[in-house]
């Protein structure tokens, strides 16, 4: 019985060796790795990454697209108001220059009639 518990204790005492001895190798492979820099040309992605990503760029890439969608059309409606409001400022513009134009004849008009009836008035009175 004795014997049996030493040979359990020597088992025991291999197997903490042996334990011992693989994390001291993988702490210096964890190093090493830590040293080297990462090979790109090694790194493998799945396709279900690869599709992810490619669907979050999509979906970033259209919202942005609906985002300046809609902004072009609110600045092509405010050109096109500005356009028209200008037209109609012309077009009262011209309306208000016509205006003005005939008002600038019928004073002239008045003007030459009125010099004429004071003529006549004076030649009729001279006589």
């Amino acid at each position: 019985m004795a014997q049996a518990k030493a040979d359990k204790v020597f088992e025991l005492e291999k197997r903490i060796q042996v334990l011992e001895g693989s994390l001291k190798e993988h702490e210096r492979s964890c190093t090493e790795s830590k040293a080297k820099p990462i090979d790109i040309e090694r790194l493998i992605v799945s396709p279900k990454i690869v599709v992810g990503i490619v669907m979050a760029v999509l979906a970033i890439a259209g919202s942005i697209w609906l985002s300046t969608a809609g902004l072009r059309s609110d600045v092509r409606d405010i050109l096109t108001q500005q356009a028209a409001q200008s037209k109609l400022s012309d077009e009262r513009s011209e309306s208000l220059k016509e205006s003005i134009a005939d008002a600038k004849r019928l004073s002239e008009l008045q003007r030459i009639q009125l010099e004429s009836l004071t003529k006549t008035v004076l030649t009729q009175q001279r006589r």
